[in-house]
């Protein structure tokens, strides 16, 4: 999963479903992306891509471990956030891949 392109809070939701669905046996890993182009649905954060992801892993590990995440709304200000279903796992396996 290429965090810097996929929103966290997005990410985390997905993935706990498949953790459901495979009964606890999901895996993920993340990736800062590569090339500049991939970025054109966010080319902003191109520049930044590798602290953007490490920022958004703490976001997802959060958020896997029920945790609430202040974020910003529509309007500007902080909503917070839980994800549903909530994952099996306690920790899912993760890893940084270069692709």
């Amino acid at each position: 999963m290429v965090l810097p392109l996929h929103h966290p809070i997005r990410v985390a939701e997905e993935w706990s479903v498949v953790d459901n669905l495979s009964n606890g046996r999901a895996a993920i890993s993340f990736a800062s992306g590569w090339h500049a182009n991939d970025f054109t649905i966010a080319p902003a954060n191109y520049a930044s891509r590798r602290q953007l992801m490490y920022r958004d892993i703490e976001i997802f590990r959060k958020l896997w471990r029920g945790e609430t995440v202040m974020m910003p709304g529509g309007n500007g200000e902080n909503v917070s956030v839980k994800i549903f279903p909530q994952p099996v796992q306690k920790e899912i396996p993760a890893w940084i891949t270069s692709r």
